[in-house]
């Protein structure tokens, strides 16, 4: 642990928890009660000079988080701070929140404040933790099983399975780059009852594709969504992400130094995709029989001239009809000359008469 002199308040706060609160199901709150949850955790450490997180060697468990703060952390209305503060204060001490602990085969519930104190006067509220969610809050010398990020990151969405996601995409960040979760496991993370949602179609819709629109439109990251499905149900889902390009530079009109984020561009490589783009080749039949490859190509390039040069092709084909006409010819003057014409009868004799047989 680092020393209480050697922690610095950064205007940036940072949230920190450990990956087993990160995925405990917050059903009763709401967007408003998530967002003075998170702020509230972010008054336990600082930072270091190196901009690290860190939390002083003794801890108290005792906050005040005043509506000006948090107006300004996200971008609310101070007016309606007030109200947002006040009735997240019932909430954090009333409603309790399920943590599951897979090595013990245990799911517990608890709540994140023991007191709560809304100051009206102030327009700050003044909360004591509980000593069980304190566990999880605490940075551990060893181990890395925690989440951090910077609360500004989901400042701007508006969307609580938004927020949820993004939590999860954070506590993958520096690993694997996806994560990928059962349908009973995401409905878990997003605090989801039985009755919310029961089709898929509209979980997909409304929960998985709002949330990632929202967090590539909005965050520095683009994310894509998979399906993996055992037989014709979609058994899992996987999110892969990758964090943006970021370009720094000097804006040449107004001399400031500006920060581009661009979007990765993704390819797809479906199979359905493949098979389009994949020409189909006819088989040959076992009766007929393939030519060489010099005699296939020379008939091919034959056949792609006479379809699109005809023109040039024509004095060749006329020397070649010519050339059998000036022989038939030679030889009809041979025969005139060796047997001369007979004059033609005056009266021919009758032909005869072609008879049918047949129903007429």
């Amino acid at each position: 642990m680092s020393n209480a002199d050697d922690i610095l308040k950064s205007k940036t706060k940072k949230v920190f928890k450990h990956n087993k609160l990160n995925k405990a199901n917050f059903a009763n709150y709401n967007l408003n009660d998530y967002r003075v949850y998170l702020n509230a955790i972010t008054l336990i450490g600082g930072v270091t000079a190196r901009g690290k997180y860190a939390q002083p060697a003794e801890l108290t468990r005792e906050y005040r988080l005043a509506a000006k703060e948090f107006s300004e952390q996200f971008n609310i209305n101070r007016a309606n701070s007030y109200g947002i503060l006040k009735a997240a204060a019932v909430k954090l001490m009333t409603a309790s929140i399920k943590v599951e602990k897979p090595e013990l085969k245990q799911s517990c519930h608890i709540n994140v404040c023991e007191v709560v104190k809304y100051n009206e006067s102030e327009g700050t509220i003044d909360i004591m933790f509980t000593g069980s969610i304190m566990e999880y809050l605490k940075q551990r010398a060893k181990g890395g099983n925690f989440t951090v990020y910077n609360l500004k990151e989901i400042a701007d969405l508006t969307s609580i399975y938004a927020v949820r996601l993004y939590e999860m995409m954070q506590q993958f960040n520096t690993t694997t780059g996806m994560v990928v979760r059962t349908i009973e496991q995401w409905r878990e993370i997003f605090g989801l009852s039985p009755g919310q949602y029961p089709f898929y179609a509209n979980l997909k819709q409304k929960v998985f594709m709002q949330a990632l629109t929202e967090i590539n439109a909005k965050t520095g990251y683009k994310l894509t969504m998979v399906e993996e499905k055992e037989g014709r149900k979609v058994a899992r889902v996987r999110f892969n992400f990758i964090p943006d390009q970021v370009h720094s530079g000097v804006d040449y009109h107004t001399g400031e130094m500006r920060t581009r984020h661009i979007k990765p561009t993704t390819k797809l490589t479906s199979q359905k995709q493949i098979k389009k783009s994949t020409p189909k080749i006819p088989a040959v039949h076992s009766n007929q029989q393939e030519l060489p490859l010099n005699e296939a190509l020379s008939q091919v390039q034959l056949i792609h001239q006479l379809a699109h040069y005809p023109q040039a092709m024509q004095p060749d084909t006329q020397l070649e009809s010519a050339a059998p006409e000036t022989d038939a010819q030679s030889q009809k003057e041979e025969s005139l000359a060796v047997y001369p014409a007979q004059p033609a009868l005056s009266n021919p004799p009758p032909q005869k008469k072609k008879r049918f047989f047949g129903l007429f």
